[in-house]
């Protein structure tokens, strides 16, 4: 190569390095980086490989319609353990050489650069070594700082999930109280509005008035049961361990979810054995369990067109030389994204954008609160569609 031409080059490979940090995404820096390399030499193959777990693997190659060798894979390799640029002369006739430097900062080895040089080329002369070698720290603090940015995006992100959980979080603490406050009220007319009834009841005027008035009572007393299930939900229980039926507990919440569900078109289907499983425990915490499940298929299923259909079982189970009562809970909504699916009690994780689900403040309470009773809340996602919640319990 001439002395112009190298000039040339070298003017080239300075603003490639120059424009490293102008990428708009971690992409498109691997891209520059490896397209910048390539102008150096003609004829040359660049690859840039990102260290990845115990191996390396393949971020970007120039040209873009090249071939990439497999030995390539174990050259990268090599500049690795050898932590140091590397130059590996072909073995065949007509195999070119490979040329290797280590991207890596103080902090660590992030890849490598790596040139397939034109075969008859076994050397790079020592100019051309300290242009890739100055190329290569700019490339390093490129992707240093590719990774600090992705990382403080993560943060932010997960930051304002963690405010916007914290916030309705509050909300629902608020809600409790006023609810709390409110339910006392209602409870106290509730309470004159039966004595009254009764009284009525005690000497109706005519057979149709009684009618009448008995079906009045009938809906006052519904309208108690709805008040008390409202009541244990609101306050924060402190009952000790008794003896919980889980049958009757679902059966409560989605009497109390039954507005929000009919207006989502989401069927109920139920299987429930005759004298339903109990389980020993706070009746107030498991039931605020079984609630927060509910209102996570109820809310995927809302996103459903048409509407969907959640099925609630309970059972009793004998194994592990004890006896379990066990609630399931399955819809036919959206899975849960493979990624998510083993950090699903970890309440401050950003969700998949595509199907709005993953963990949450509410997974994360529920686990900790079967956990707490020495059960066990595991989550799967369906063959087909849709989730699985299962909620393990000791039997009483």
């Amino acid at each position: 190569m001439t002395r112009t031409a190298l000039s040339v080059r070298a003017g080239e490979l300075v603003r490639a390095a120059q424009a490293l940090p102008t990428a708009k995404s971690a992409d498109t820096l691997y891209e520059m980086i490896a397209a910048g390399a390539a102008t150096l030499r003609p004829g040359v193959v660049t690859t840039l490989r990102l260290v990845d777990g115990d191996g390396v693997r393949l971020a970007a190659i120039a040209p873009s319609q090249a071939s990439v060798s497999e030995l390539d894979t174990d050259h990268a390799r090599r500049v690795l353990n050898a932590a140091s640029p590397l130059l590996i002369r072909g073995k065949r006739a007509g195999e070119g050489s490979y040329y290797g430097l280590l991207l890596a900062d103080t902090e660590g080895a992030l890849g490598v650069l790596g040139l397939s040089l034109p075969p008859g080329t076994t050397v790079l002369p020592g100019i051309e070594r300290q242009l890739l070698d100055m190329y290569a720290t700019q490339a390093s603090l490129a992707l240093r700082h590719s990774v600090l940015a992705a990382t403080v995006e993560r943060q932010t992100a997960t930051l304002e999930v963690a405010k916007g959980e914290l916030v309705e979080a509050a909300k629902v603490l608020a809600l409790g109280h006023l609810v709390s406050g409110v339910v006392h009220e209602v409870n106290n007319l509730l309470g004159t509005v039966t004595l009254r009834m009764e009284r009525l009841l005690e000497a109706p005027p005519d057979a149709e008035t009684a009618h009448q008035l008995r079906a009045l009572e009938g809906h006052c007393r519904e309208i108690g049961d709805v008040i008390g299930d409202l009541r244990r939900f609101a306050t924060g229980g402190g009952i000790g361990r008794t003896l919980v039926d889980l049958t009757a507990l679902l059966e409560r919440i989605l009497r109390l979810r039954q507005t929000q569900l009919r207006g989502g078109d989401i069927r109920i289907e139920r299987a429930y054995p005759s004298g339903g499983p109990s389980a020993l425990g706070d009746p107030g915490q498991i039931g605020r369990a079984l609630l927060a499940l509910v209102l996570e298929s109820e809310n995927a299923l809302l996103t459903v067109p048409g509407g969907g259909t959640l099925r609630v079982s309970t059972r009793r189970e004998e194994r592990d030389g004890g006896a379990w009562a066990v609630a399931v809970l399955e819809d036919d909504g959206p899975h849960i994204p493979d990624h998510l699916l083993a950090r699903i009690f970890e309440p401050f994780v950003v969700r998949d954008g595509q199907s709005g689900r993953g963990p949450s403040v509410g997974l994360a309470a529920a686990h900790a609160i079967v956990d707490t009773h020495g059960g066990r809340l595991t989550v799967a996602n369906r063959p087909d569609r849709g989730v699985t919640y299962k909620v393990e319990l000791p039997a009483g």
